[in-house]
């Protein structure tokens, strides 16, 4: 069957800024064929095995599953490529390159080590949209650490979500050692429900459980509200949460909410600033991926 091309829009038009994820445009994949045979080939992996996936041209379009491997790195190649579900490494994950629109329920990109591994993560030049989840059924994030994760690095990550963003519970067998976040820009679609920037569970109501301060550095990070809100309905911690002593660590803004911060108490430096960023910002370049 004749492969289709892919044509991938940034949604920047007429001076709006805003990544407008919804206005990506995809095709659907033929059901079976090359696809399927390619992911069947980068499925599992022996736990001490370091692994290089590139895509193939035109990307991919079903879930790629992979399970096993020490050090993982995958180059999308700035193909529009399906959602990844990484389980069960050893080592380390490092993802770049991936221009991801979800035709489905799911996270985005989840890493779920769940083996006595905290593998660290690493994501660079990636473009998320399409995200859709519900509260009583999949709650699909554009990033969610799905077991424990030594170091998070994220660079370059620009996404829009229906339900959640940025997920990283941060309690235990979900632990996060540290999470660096570097020019991203995320912003809200479709139905909206959730989180864009959810950084550790806290403690708002009787029974709730706080995880451990991981730190969090932020560099550049944008979040654009929810029509009529601040962003306190869209970063977390928010007001009226605190940590396991009790200290508050909920979001405040300074400055009438253009700019979000954490005290100290919450371990996270750095600013949340509200809204799209300037137009420079999504000028990406390729990362290369070294051996």
């Amino acid at each position: 069957m004749r492969a289709l091309h892919i044509a991938l829009v940034a949604g920047i038009v007429g001076g709006c800024t805003a990544f407008a994820a919804d206005r990506i445009g995809y095709r659907e994949r033929p059901v079976g064929g090359q696809d399927d045979a390619w992911l069947a080939r980068h499925s599992a992996f022996g736990p001490d095995r370091d692994v290089s996936i590139i895509a193939p041209p035109g990307g991919w379009g079903r879930p790629l599953r992979i399970q096993g491997g020490r050090h993982v790195r995958i180059d999308g190649r700035n193909e529009l490529v399906g959602r990844m579900a990484l389980r069960q490494q050893t080592g380390s994950v490092h993802i770049a390159n991936a221009r991801i629109f979800m035709t489905e329920e799911g996270d985005a990109i989840a890493v779920a080590s769940r083996n006595g591994h905290a593998p660290d993560v690493t994501l660079a030049n990636i473009v998320v949209g399409g995200v859709r989840g519900t509260r009583a059924g999949v709650h699909s994030d554009i990033f969610q650490g799905q077991g424990d994760i030594g170091r998070l690095e994220i660079n370059d990550l620009t996404g829009s979500s229906g339900y959640q963003g940025i997920f990283l519970k941060g309690t235990p067998g979900r632990a996060v050692g540290s999470a660096y976040l570097n020019r991203v820009a995320l912003s809200h679609s479709g139905a909206a429900l959730g989180f864009l920037l959810w950084f550790g569970d806290g403690i708002r109501k009787p029974g709730d459980v706080a995880a451990p301060r991981f730190p969090v550095y932020l560099n550049q990070v944008y979040v654009t509200p929810r029509p009529g809100e601040d962003l306190s309905r869209s970063i977390y911690p928010n007001k009226g949460v605190t940590d396991a002593q009790g200290r508050d660590i909920g979001a405040y803004s300074t400055d009438g909410g253009r700019t979000w911060r954490w005290p100290p108490a919450a371990n996270i430096h750095g600013v949340v600033i509200a809204g799209p960023p300037p137009p420079g910002f999504y000028n990406r370049r390729q990362k290369v991926l070294r051996n």
